[in-house]
């Protein structure tokens, strides 16, 4: 081992054991709980960079959220061009209701556009206009699917924050809840992974394929 890989090594060990003094689980998010854990410097386009140097092609790029790339240049431009106006006005923004206007014209189906700061925020908010729709309380889930923090939708999560394996008796499970509930439910959440599809028909049968 070099000297600059023993400085490295000390600085991520240095890292994750400041991290674990601060942080739950040593990291923001359990979907950053890599081992060995795993601290970016910088970004640009595909790849990034480690503290102790190492580049990286990025398949993460930011949970999806990432379409054009780390430090796109028109994004940095855009960002850096609206920072020296401000950025929380506690107000109302031309901008805000630009960017409604274009989601509308994108997505035919969305009338209307609510932003949210978070997933789990709009997950918690889309259940609750479910339930006001549709007059139903219960809400049903697939068992290996993420859908945010908040307590209604974090059945089957287990206390590491990652979600529990799927097992045989979970379909029979569902199909049970499905059938003494129906009357009661007012959305089911879906999110096929690719290896289970389960459909619930208008009369709440279900298919598992």
């Amino acid at each position: 081992m070099s000297p600059t890989d023993t400085v490295s090594t000390r600085v991520e060990a240095d890292l994750r054991e400041r991290a674990q003094r601060v942080l739950p689980g040593g990291a923001t998010h359990a979907a950053r709980s890599y081992d060995p854990r795993i601290y970016v410097a910088r970004s640009s386009g595909s790849r990034k960079w480690l503290v102790d140097g190492t580049e990286l092609i990025d398949y993460t790029m930011g949970h999806g959220a990432l379409l054009l790339g780390h430090a796109y240049p028109k994004v940095v431009e855009a960002v850096r061009e609206q920072v020296t106006r401000g950025t929380h006005y506690g107000a109302a923004h031309p901008l805000e209701v630009e960017w409604a206007e274009l989601i509308t014209r994108l997505v035919p189906s969305a009338d209307k556009v609510r932003f949210t700061a978070s997933g789990t925020e709009a997950v918690m908010l889309a259940l609750r206009v479910a339930r006001a729709a549709t007059g139903r309380d219960r809400i049903v889930k697939l068992v290996e699917h993420f859908h945010g923090w908040s307590d209604v939708v974090t059945a089957f999560i287990g206390d590491d924050g990652t979600a529990r394996i799927w097992d045989a008796e979970t379909g029979q499970m569902l199909r049970q809840i499905v059938d003494h509930t129906s009357q009661g439910t007012s959305n089911v959440i879906f999110t096929p992974d690719g290896k289970q599809i389960i459909s619930v028909s208008q009369d709440f049968s279900l298919k598992v394929s």
